[in-house]
């Protein structure tokens, strides 16, 4: 085994930090008028998790727009093919290079504490609650249940108007009355503090057992243009298991349904990225 130092780790921090956390967020005009974008870029989805309430965002989360399409007994046609086409590129490869969720995980996991591994067979619960709160839930009652528990939503919308909390011109009054906080707002806020504190000493819980978006873009990594291969000569060390943030042994499955494509296993010589004319010159030959 040869592990080499790479700039791939940079560039996905990058990645994260810019294109998939500042980019969608930068409709700063709310800090003005204390009212959120509602303009026409707010029809398009963001292709990782991004709250629809975030203050400052100008665009949609998917899983929103897809309770939204349930809820309305209508199918999501166009998402589900905008989703897919990221999905047959490279799989999970949003959740790892885009996902502002999944960056703010791994930046809670360097906080030094005891870790603890995750049971395998919790990752086939994210099927579940896609299926359940996504499409089900929203089809029966016709409310986004999801976005009611969903930590992000606490992360980038429901913390930030609370902290902000602007007065409304036209009522010359704050825009959120405390008052009104119901069982919905409480329950969202428990989930996000017991988030908080999972986030510190589990590998990505919310990616592994609980995203619903991460649920559909894993049912193409085994599929998709850019997959990830090892090599024959591999002797199991497990130093791709130490790095992955998904705690997989890549040499089991290069392209496991929770591989995020982060890339950090290709700095081992016996792991490398490859897309679908080498596999079809390969099994050609």
């Amino acid at each position: 085994m040869k592990w080499t130092k790479s700039s791939i780790p940079r560039w996905r921090t990058l990645s994260q930090a810019f294109l998939g956390t500042l980019l969608p967020n930068t409709y700063f005009k709310v800090f003005k008028t204390g009212v959120i974008y509602q303009g026409p870029l707010k029809g398009v989805c963001f292709p990782g998790l991004n709250c629809f309430a975030c203050p400052t965002t100008f665009c949609s989360c998917p899983i929103g727009s897809l309770q939204n399409f349930a809820a309305s007994g209508e199918w999501p046609f166009f998402l589900i093919g905008y989703l897919g086409i990221f999905g047959l590129i490279g799989g999970r490869i949003i959740c790892g290079w885009l996902c502002p969720f999944g960056w703010f995980q791994d930046l809670l996991y360097k906080i030094k504490s005891k870790k603890f591994r995750l049971p395998r067979f919790f990752s086939y619960f994210k099927y579940g609650f896609l299926v359940i709160f996504v499409f089900l839930l929203p089809f029966l009652t016709g409310e986004n249940l999801f976005s009611h528990i969903c930590p992000q939503g606490a992360l980038e919308g429901t913390i930030p108007w609370i902290v902000w909390n602007p007065i409304n011109p036209p009522a010359n009054e704050p825009i959120l009355a405390y008052t009104t906080f119901g069982i919905w707002f409480w329950i969202k806020i428990f989930l996000f503090v017991l988030f908080l504190v999972l986030f510190v000493v589990i590998k990505r819980p919310f990616c592994r057992m609980v995203c619903p978006l991460g649920a559909i873009y894993s049912l193409f990594n085994k599929h998709s243009i850019i997959t990830l291969e090892v090599s024959s000569d591999c002797n199991q060390c497990n130093l791709c298991e130490q790095v992955c943030p998904m705690d997989l042994k890549v040499y089991e499955d290069p392209n496991h349904l929770d591989c995020i494509r982060c890339l950090k296993c290709t700095q081992c010589s016996h792991v490398r990225l490859t897309h679908v004319l080498r596999r079809q010159e390969r099994s050609s030959e």
